[in-house]
Formats: C-alpha cells, sequence, structure tokens
C-alpha cells in the first residue's frame, strides 16, 4: 500500500502487449499504446466505472455533492436547478406510484365485478376459457385482465340476450291478453 499513489498515475487509458521471460522470469512490456476513444474498450471502463460510483455512493464512500462538485456539473446545471430538478422527479415517481396503486386497486374492482357477474349467471368464473387468439387487441393485459375482460363481454350478451328474451316475452303475453 505504501506505493500505491493513483494521483501520481497518468491520466490516459493505456493497453500494453506483455511478453513472457521464461518461467518464473515475470513479463516484459513489448508495446503500449493509448486507447483510442472510439474503442469499444472504452465503453466497457466507462461501465464499469459508473458501477464503481453508484456503489460507492450506495456505502457513503461519496456523495452526490463530490460527483457534481468533482465533476463541475454546476457549470452545466446550478445547484439550485438540479435540486428543483430532483424535487420534480421524487414527485413524478410519487404519481408513478400513486398511479400503479389505482390501476391495482382497478383491477381489484374489475375481477370483483366479473366474479359477481359470473355469479348471477351461474357460471363459472375460475374456469372460463378465454380464446387468447380472439383478443388481439388485449396483448398488452395481463391473463387475469384479458379474462374479466372476455367474461364481462360474455356476461353482457348474455344480460342483452335474457332482457331481450324476457321483453319478447311480455309483447307476447300482453297480444294474448288483448286478444282474449
Amino acid at each position: 500500500m505504501n506505493y500505491f499513489d493513483p494521483e501520481s498515475l497518468e491520466l490516459a487509458i493505456n493497453t500494453v502487449d506483455m511478453k513472457g521471460l521464461g518461467r518464473g522470469k515475470g513479463f516484459k512490456i513489448t508495446n503500449k499504446q493509448r486507447v483510442d476513444f472510439s474503442s469499444p474498450v472504452v465503453r466497457i471502463i466507462n461501465d464499469r466505472l459508473l458501477n464503481l460510483v453508484s456503489m460507492m455512493m450506495s456505502e457513503g464512500v461519496i456523495s452526490q455533492e463530490d460527483i457534481v462538485e468533482n465533476l463541475q456539473l454546476d457549470e452545466y446545471m446550478s445547484n439550485d436547478d438540479y435540486t428543483s430538478l430532483s424535487d420534480e422527479l421524487d414527485d413524478a415517481n410519487e404519481q408513478l406510484d400513486e398511479a400503479n396503486s389505482t390501476i391495482d386497486s382497478y383491477q381489484l374492482r374489475f375481477g370483483r365485478m366479473s366474479r359477481l357477474i359470473s355469479d348471477a349467471l351461474n357460471e363459472d368464473y375460475e374456469n372460463l376459457y378465454v380464446d387468447e387468439d380472439d383478443d388481439e387487441d388485449d396483448e398488452d393485459l395481463d391473463d387475469e385482465e384479458s379474462k374479466s375482460i372476455s367474461f364481462l363481454e360474455f356476461g353482457l350478451d348474455r344480460f342483452i340476450e335474457n332482457y331481450q328474451a324476457s321483453r319478447d316475452s311480455d309483447e307476447d303475453n300482453g297480444r294474448n291478453s288483448r286478444h282474449q
């Protein structure tokens, strides 16, 4: 550790070619060159560096303020603007969480409504067969939601059929009573 002084190292990315000097004799550098920043190696180094910085932030070794100061990010955006943007991002995340909660609640109520209709029609909701090829518009829905929608469509059709049959029966009974 006494010899580790990263500040004394040149700020560049270098590659080296090594040649073995024989068993137990070490290696010799035969070619040293700077990496061209268009090299794919730079992307790998960049990704690793960002992962290291994220790890150091999560461990409390460095802070966002350290990063802003050392990278001079405040030249591009003031701390106030950064704080405001960060607050807006936090607000947006809270709204997204609330929206997801609302969607979950909607799906729960939707499922309950489907089950109530199935009970009223004496249908077995749990074993309802849903033709997935029939619902091409519902491909972004999960299985339970797709099943609920299909059942609601089926249930509504059954209610309409029953209503029309009842109305036709009432009309027939009305005609028969007038003719007697």
